[in-house]
Protein backbone atom coordinates (compact mmCIF):
# COMPACT_ATOMS: atom_id res chain seq x y z
CA UNK A 1 0.00 0.00 0.00
CA UNK A 2 1.04 3.35 -0.78
CA UNK A 3 2.42 6.41 1.61
CA UNK A 4 -0.76 8.24 -0.17
CA UNK A 5 -3.22 5.68 0.78
CA UNK A 6 -1.98 5.24 3.82
CA UNK A 7 -2.53 9.12 3.96
CA UNK A 8 -6.16 9.02 2.79
CA UNK A 9 -7.62 5.94 5.03
CA UNK A 10 -5.97 8.10 7.92
CA UNK A 11 -7.74 11.43 6.69
CA UNK A 12 -10.97 9.68 6.17
CA UNK A 13 -10.99 7.92 9.60
CA UNK A 14 -10.00 11.34 11.37
CA UNK A 15 -12.67 13.07 9.24
CA UNK A 16 -15.34 9.83 10.09
CA UNK A 17 -14.40 10.98 13.84
CA UNK A 18 -15.57 14.29 13.88
CA UNK A 19 -17.89 14.32 10.82
CA UNK A 20 -21.09 16.39 11.32
CA UNK A 21 -24.55 15.20 11.93
CA UNK A 22 -27.69 17.24 10.19
CA UNK A 23 -31.19 16.46 9.94
CA UNK A 24 -32.88 16.63 6.18
CA UNK A 25 -34.53 19.71 6.77
CA UNK A 26 -31.49 21.63 8.26
CA UNK A 27 -30.14 19.90 5.07
CA UNK A 28 -32.25 21.08 2.42
CA UNK A 29 -31.93 24.59 4.18
CA UNK A 30 -28.47 24.68 4.39
CA UNK A 31 -27.09 22.89 1.31
CA UNK A 32 -25.59 25.29 -0.31
CA UNK A 33 -23.26 25.83 2.62
CA UNK A 34 -22.43 22.19 3.64
CA UNK A 35 -21.26 21.87 0.05
CA UNK A 36 -19.15 24.26 0.29
CA UNK A 37 -17.82 22.91 3.58
CA UNK A 38 -17.47 19.49 2.05
CA UNK A 39 -15.30 20.29 -0.64
CA UNK A 40 -13.38 22.05 1.94
CA UNK A 41 -12.62 18.70 3.66
CA UNK A 42 -15.68 18.58 5.89
CA UNK A 43 -17.86 15.98 5.05
CA UNK A 44 -21.51 15.03 7.01
CA UNK A 45 -24.15 12.62 7.33
CA UNK A 46 -27.79 13.55 6.75
CA UNK A 47 -30.56 12.23 9.16
CA UNK A 48 -33.88 11.00 8.66
CA UNK A 49 -35.93 10.44 11.87
CA UNK A 50 -32.36 10.26 13.93
CA UNK A 51 -30.60 8.17 11.87
CA UNK A 52 -27.73 8.59 9.91
CA UNK A 53 -29.00 7.74 5.81
CA UNK A 54 -26.82 9.77 3.80
CA UNK A 55 -22.75 10.83 3.96
CA UNK A 56 -21.35 13.44 1.73
CA UNK A 57 -17.39 14.47 1.27
CA UNK A 58 -15.79 15.83 -1.57
CA UNK A 59 -14.08 13.21 -4.08
CA UNK A 60 -10.60 13.11 -4.32
CA UNK A 61 -8.85 14.05 -7.42
CA UNK A 62 -7.57 10.33 -8.05
CA UNK A 63 -10.92 9.14 -7.28
CA UNK A 64 -12.49 11.17 -9.93
CA UNK A 65 -10.63 9.22 -13.32
CA UNK A 66 -12.16 5.73 -11.64
CA UNK A 67 -15.74 7.43 -11.53
CA UNK A 68 -17.84 6.24 -14.65
CA UNK A 69 -18.37 8.85 -17.10
CA UNK A 70 -21.73 10.18 -17.97
CA UNK A 71 -22.65 11.76 -21.64
CA UNK A 72 -25.37 14.48 -21.48
CA UNK A 73 -27.56 12.47 -22.84
CA UNK A 74 -28.01 9.75 -20.08
CA UNK A 75 -27.68 13.12 -17.24
CA UNK A 76 -31.10 14.31 -18.41
CA UNK A 77 -32.53 10.87 -18.05
CA UNK A 78 -34.78 9.13 -19.90
CA UNK A 79 -37.23 10.57 -23.36
CA UNK A 80 -40.71 10.48 -22.24
CA UNK A 81 -42.91 9.71 -25.86
CA UNK A 82 -45.48 11.31 -27.35
CA UNK A 83 -48.81 10.28 -26.15
CA UNK A 84 -51.34 9.76 -28.96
Amino acid sequence: MSLRRIAQWFRRAWQAARMKNVDIHNAQAEMDRLIREAEEGSPFTISVDGKPVVKVSRIEKDEIEQLPQVTEDEAAGPKSEPQA
